[in-house]
C-alpha cells in the first residue's frame, strides 16, 4: 500500500513505540491516556527520548480525564489519522468522535473487541469507511484499517 503519510494524528491510547514511529515519520500527535501508570511511563519515555516537540500533552490525562467527548477537546484539530485502542470502549469513542470524523474524514486504525465486531461493522458501513485490511493478533480482538470511501483512490 502506498499512501500519502498524514501530517497530524490523534492517538487514543498510545505507547512510546507509537510516539517514536510518528516522530521518525515527521508526524505530530495529540494523545489521550487516562491510565495513570501508562501516563507516567509515557511522559517519562517521551521526555527521555526527546519526543516532546512531537507530542501535544494538552490531552494526556494522568488518570483524571473522566468521561469526555473527544469532539469537545478536538474542535480545532484536523487529524489525518485516528488510532483507537481503548479496551472495549471503541463504540463509545467513535460516537464521541462523530463531528471530527465527519469534518476531517481521517483514516482510522481501530482495535475492536470481539463483542463489538457487529456494531463496529454497522458503524463503519453507515459512515462510509472501506476496510482494506484487518489483523487478528489476539483471540479477543481484531485491528482494522478503515479508509473513507472517498480516499480509497489515494491508496495504491
Amino acid at each position: 500500500m502506498n499512501a500519502t503519510l498524514p501530517s497530524r494524528s490523534v492517538d487514543l491510547s498510545t505507547t512510546l513505540r507509537d510516539a517514536a514511529a510518528k516522530r521518525a515519520c515527521g508526524l505530530g500527535s495529540a494523545v489521550f491516556e487516562p491510565n495513570p501508570l501508562a501516563y507516567r511511563l509515557l511522559v517519562q519515555n517521551v521526555v527521555m527520548n526527546n519526543l516532546s516537540d512531537r507530542i501535544a500533552f494538552d490531552f494526556i490525562g494522568g488518570g483524571d480525564i473522566g468521561t469526555v467527548r473527544p469532539d469537545c477537546v478536538l474542535p480545532d484539530e484536523r487529524p489525518d489519522v485516528i488510532k483507537i485502542d481503548v479496551e472495549g470502549m471503541e463504540m463509545e469513542v467513535l460516537r464521541g468522535l462523530q463531528k471530527t470524523i465527519r469534518r476531517c474524514r481521517p483514516v482510522l486504525l481501530v482495535e475492536c473487541d470481539r463483542e463489538n465486531i457487529h456494531d463496529f461493522a454497522d458503524w463503519r458501513l453507515a459512515n462510509g469507511f472501506e476496510l482494506p485490511t484487518s489483523v487478528k493478533h489476539y483471540p479477543t480482538n481484531r485491528n482494522f484499517l478503515c479508509i473513507p470511501e472517498e480516499r480509497m483512490g489515494d491508496v495504491a
